[in-house]
């Protein structure tokens, strides 16, 4: 499973959004109807999930899903998501 497909299924549970209604270009607050505090909880589920730590200077610049996905990039190895 894509490091997008395990994010997206992480969102869904999380905050109730239709898996088919989350796409890289999703914005967390407009398209989602996510708040701070919904914010800071999916941010500490996906440092769990994909075993990485977010600093908060990084997480603050989150507004689309595609910009936790280029941070995933940068910090996950294959083994971590193609397992989980």
């Amino acid at each position: 499973m894509s490091i997008f497909d395990q994010l997206r299924k992480l969102i869904s549970a999380q905050w109730g959004v239709p898996e088919d209604q989350i796409t890289p270009q999703s914005y967390l607050k407009d398209d989602l109807n996510a708040d701070p505090l919904s914010i800071a909880d999916l941010i500490a589920s996906i440092g769990e999930k994909f075993k990485v730590g977010i600093p908060p200077e990084e997480s603050s610049h989150f507004q689309t899903v595609e910009d936790i996905l280029n941070f995933l990039s940068d910090q996950v190895t294959e083994e971590v998501y193609e397992g989980n």
